[in-house]
């Protein structure tokens, strides 16, 4: 385990290489404790890989090359600050690499290249769309990127998506608020129910020991899941309960399941993505579909929840902590969510925002149960000519269609009321 360096003498002059995919959850947990005993960037939930990277430049001599095939995670995900931080000088070249790179892996990938106690201010990167088909790597296409925003970011990390007048924007952004929205709310991450490391046996987990189509004592809680989460609202219609207790992987503080409180749904979601946050006043349970935010004056709830329906917010965040290159299943992590920017204003200048909120809310409670009372007519038709049919989950978005309609066709609006 420890570094050993006996089979050479003053470091290699390049190392390169594609090191292993490995989540640190699937390795034994005394495997674990090592490496984060041995290496200095180990931190929160990282990838194997990142322990290769720092291994690499344990063997390189001084001004030496390293150079690796990875996972883009690395570029702004919370766990590899540290391996960004020690690399942040050395970084000379970075190229995000097009989708399906590699034949039997889905994963998004990068190329970089450091040099070990070499310093420059300036890194050359290249941006492929994700689509694109390459052969070689173009160099014609390099842009050059001033690391001054990286070092200046809170978790120095490594944005090769930006524009200068992105980054002044989001810059403009930042200097307009007073607070992060950590430092303002209480956060707390959905229930894991089964976790090996807490002592639960394979038996128990691939059964779903604490899951239940019933509620079968008082133990038992109503489970939501990441479609309960809409804009402004957390409806509350659920079909399995949870038996929730301290002999779940992480049972969480209860008030983030029962007081007042936002629910932000983990993945961006609709046409265009956003950020879906929710108020739930109902005891409600809920996995890692999202997490939730208390703020700490309970006066400002509804306006906090304004300001995360945003279009401002989605676009702070898509631009400071996404790949904009992805489509599907982009997430907001709570990390992220607690250095959203906010502006605290007196509570005189929150009505407004209040109003607002009050307005979607009932907006939203009304189109949920019209769409609900549609959706149960149709089951009820179809149910009784078909028998039992699987319904699509895009029925769920049908009030959409007219607009979707009038995009396509060219033609005139077909408003929802001549909807057949």
């Amino acid at each position: 385990m420890p570094p050993c360096r006996t089979e050479y003498d003053g470091g290699f002059d390049a190392v390169i290489g594609n090191p292993p995919y490995v989540d640190i959850k699937a390795l034994p947990p005394k495997l674990v404790a090592g490496l984060f005993k041995y290496y200095d960037t180990t931190e929160n939930r990282i990838n194997l890989y990142s322990i290769f990277i720092e291994k690499a430049r344990s063997i390189v001599k001084d001004k030496g090359f390293v150079s690796f095939i990875n996972p883009n995670s690395i570029l702004v995900n919370s766990s590899y600050k540290k391996i960004r931080t020690l690399l942040m000088s050395e970084m000379t070249k970075i190229i995000k690499l097009p989708d399906n790179v590699f034949v039997d892996a889905k994963v998004e990938t990068i190329i970089f290249e450091y040099r070990k106690n070499y310093s420059t201010e300036i890194v050359d990167v290249i941006v492929y769309p994700k689509s694109e088909i390459i052969n070689f790597v173009d160099n014609l296409r390099i842009n050059q990127i001033d690391k001054k925003i990286w070092k200046e970011d809170k978790n120095n990390n490594y944005n090769i998506f930006l524009s200068v007048e992105h980054i002044r924007l989001l810059e403009k952004i930042k200097k307009q608020s007073t607070n992060e929205l950590g430092d303002i709310s209480d956060f707390s991450l959905g229930i894991t129910p089964y976790d090996k490391y807490q002592g639960h046996s394979e038996e128990t987990i691939k059964n779903r020991e604490f899951h239940s189509l019933t509620k079968i004592d008082e133990t038992y809680k109503p489970l939501i899941i990441g479609e309960n989460i809409v804009r402004y609202n957390v409806t509350n219609k659920t079909s399995e309960y949870i038996k929730y207790g301290n002999w779940l992987g992480s049972m969480r503080s209860e008030r983030f399941f029962t007081e007042p409180r936002i629910i932000v749904r983990q993945i961006v979601s609709g046409k265009p993505p956003r950020i879906y946050a929710g108020l739930a006043t109902e005891s409600l349970y809920f996995t890692q579909i999202g997490f939730a935010i208390i703020p700490k004056d309970n006066s400002t709830l509804k306006f906090v929840l304004t300001l995360l329906n945003s279009k401002l917010l989605t676009y702070f965040h898509k631009y400071s902590y996404l790949d904009i290159e992805k489509d599907l299943f982009q997430k907001i992590l709570i990390a992220n969510c607690k250095q959203l920017p906010i502006k605290e204003i007196l509570q005189e200048a929150q009505q407004p925002f209040i109003e607002k909120a009050n307005q979607m809310l009932g907006l939203n409670k009304n189109l949920q149960q019209k769409k609900n009372k549609f959706i149960n007519r149709v089951k009820d038709n179809l149910f009784a000519t078909m028998g039992h049919v699987p319904l699509s989950k895009k029925l769920n978005s049908f009030y959409d269609f007219y607009r979707y309609y009038n995009k396509t066709s060219g033609k005139s609006i077909l408003q929802p009321t001549k909807q057949k």
